[in-house]
């Protein structure tokens, strides 16, 4: 017990004396003397440089997150509708559906009529600098390089609304018209009476010979010579035009030119009275200036580094059908885009995924046989499809009625689902020759 008391005192003593010596070196910093101010000042100006230091460093660290949270809140509060929308529209495009979702759901939270300003904003910005920056964008080629693109003009149709419904009644408000035509006394009328009006010196056989010969290229040109004026409407209704453009069209395969003719003209006589005009645009025909092209998507599931999201892909892919008035198709499976497909689809085009075959017509139906003899050497499909009408004209769309196959080793038959099989439309390719 006594060895501890003296202990403690020690303790204490030591204590004492470290206080008294601190006191004693704080009194002698104070009373420092007048030489000593240039190294004071130096070790003050060192420690407010230090201390500068270490509060720039603090600043530096700590102001970008201050900086940066107020630039997203800025920008969370000065997006519009349309910035959510096009946001939504660029997940969509990159197959992030749920970002998309998100950011349709508050652009429309926002504005109920953002989707119809999106379209009118993108037809006036966006679609504009799209087309500009292609045309910059194109490479230098050759003249007849440009000369092929420019006939090569293409515009996928995609139909859209309610299906077609013809009309009751075979009679057409422009026969009338034309009878009165007929009973006018019809001259040339020159748009500018100062020139002369050359076509009036030629003979009505031989504009109508023309004609004959320019509708198996292109029925559209024959149909905007007659919108020019009145003489020209009923020149180009002459039955000498439409009647061999008939035969060709509705040639019957694998008999004679001479029998096949003579059934047209029987079909003419009984269902349209004589008219080949009228049989020309009221009968179910395929059409030969353009291709048949069905769009088609399925959905496929992605990869993402996290569990809880999954990313879904929308799979675009196109069939491609085209007809040759000699009897044959071919039929193309490609997820490529048909403008930059539908110039190189003619009747010895060669690729994966392509089938080679013949076609027949029974009335409104086109029934297709052909064989994929690169990858499917051994099968044989056929495809039995309705030509049908649209509002966009006449014997343009495709149905499906039926799509079998059969196995030349097994010899079973295989029926496909038709649930997923889009309907073909047409689209003309101006650089086709109609042969």
């Amino acid at each position: 017990m006594q060895r501890s008391t003296d202990e403690l005192e020690e303790f204490r003593r030591q204590w004492k004396a470290e206080v008294e010596i601190k006191k004693h070196v704080e009194h002698a910093s104070v009373e420092v003397p007048a030489n000593t101010d240039s190294s004071q000042k130096n070790e003050h100006s060192a420690e407010a440089t230090r201390n500068s230091s270490t509060t720039g460093l603090v600043q530096h660290v700590t102001e970008p997150e201050s900086s940066e949270t107020q630039i997203e809140e800025e920008a969370v509060e000065k997006k519009s509708a349309m910035d959510y929308y096009m946001i939504a529209v660029d997940k969509e495009r990159q197959g992030n559906l749920g970002q998309a979702l998100a950011n349709y759901r508050r652009a429309f939270k926002m504005d109920r009529n953002i989707d119809y300003k999106y379209k009118q904003h993108y037809q006036t910005h966006i679609a504009p600098s799209i087309t500009a920056e292609a045309t910059t964008n194109i490479p230098s080629q050759t003249l007849s390089g440009l000369e092929e693109s420019e006939n090569d003009n293409f515009h996928h149709v995609v139909q859209f609304g309610r299906e077609y419904v013809a009309p009751n009644t075979s009679h057409s408000p422009i026969d009338d018209l034309v009878e009165d035509f007929k009973n006018q006394s019809l001259e040339y009328i020159p748009a500018d009476e100062e020139k002369p009006v050359l076509i009036s010196i030629l003979p009505n056989e031989v504009v109508v010979h023309v004609l004959r010969n320019v509708v198996f290229d292109s029925v559209r040109s024959v149909h905007n010579f007659a919108l020019v004026c009145k003489r020209f409407l009923l020149l180009t209704r002459a039955q000498s035009i439409w009647r061999p453009l008939c035969e060709h069209v509705y040639h019957t395969h694998n008999i004679p030119k001479e029998i096949s003719d003579q059934f047209q003209l029987d079909i003419v006589n009984r269902a349209y009275n004589g008219n080949w005009l009228r049989m020309f645009i009221e009968r179910p025909r395929i059409r030969f200036e353009g291709i048949y092209i069905a769009t088609c998507h399925y959905l496929r599931p992605g990869i993402s580094d996290t569990a809880w999201n999954q990313p879904i892909h929308l799979v675009t892919y196109y069939r491609y059908l085209r007809f040759f008035p000699d009897g044959t198709i071919v039929k193309y499976l490609s997820t490529d885009e048909p403008v930059h497909v539908v110039r190189n689809i003619t009747k010895h085009f060669k690729a994966k995924q392509v089938f080679h075959g013949r076609y027949e017509i029974e009335g409104d139906k086109v029934i297709v046989h052909m064989r994929d003899q690169e990858t499917r050497p051994t099968e044989r499909f056929q495809m039995n499809v309705n030509i049908k009408s649209t509002h966009r004209g006449r014997h343009n769309k495709l149905a499906w009625e039926e799509y079998v196959s059969w196995s030349d080793v097994r010899g079973d038959k295989t029926n496909y689902n038709l649930k997923h099989m889009k309907p073909y439309y047409f689209s003309v390719v101006r650089s086709y020759i109609v042969e």
